[in-house]
């Protein structure tokens, strides 16, 4: 199905890259059940690659969504920020910029 047309998106975002929501948007992801809808992931992989890599084998990873996406299906959009990758436990401002981020993209969508 072709993006240009009417899809059904939902997008979730992670909060916090350095506190539990990454772990539970994931661990919520997979419990999804939608089949009319697109569910978009917002996250960096640079980050997820350090601190949440099994959650890169799970699903499919787009850099934009203007491609052909299919309905049913979990993709993560790969979001490209100059923002060091966070400590777990470790809040800061940086990590606040990077949830800041993920809502802006979501809103976009």
């Amino acid at each position: 199905m072709s993006l240009s047309q009417k899809n059904n998106i939902l997008a979730i975002t992670l909060g916090d890259p350095a506190g539990v929501g990454p772990e539970v948007a994931f661990k919520a992801c997979k419990q999804i059940n939608l089949p009319d809808t697109i569910l978009i992931i917002i996250a960096r992989v640079e980050m997820l690659k350090e601190l949440y890599p099994e959650f890169l084998q799970e699903f499919d990873v787009v850099k934009n969504i203007s491609g052909t996406l299919s309905t049913g299906s979990t993709y993560i959009l790969d979001m490209q920020l100059d923002l060091p990758i966070p400590e777990k436990g470790k809040g800061t401002t940086d990590t606040g910029k990077e949830s800041l981020a993920y809502i802006d993209e979501a809103i976009d969508l």
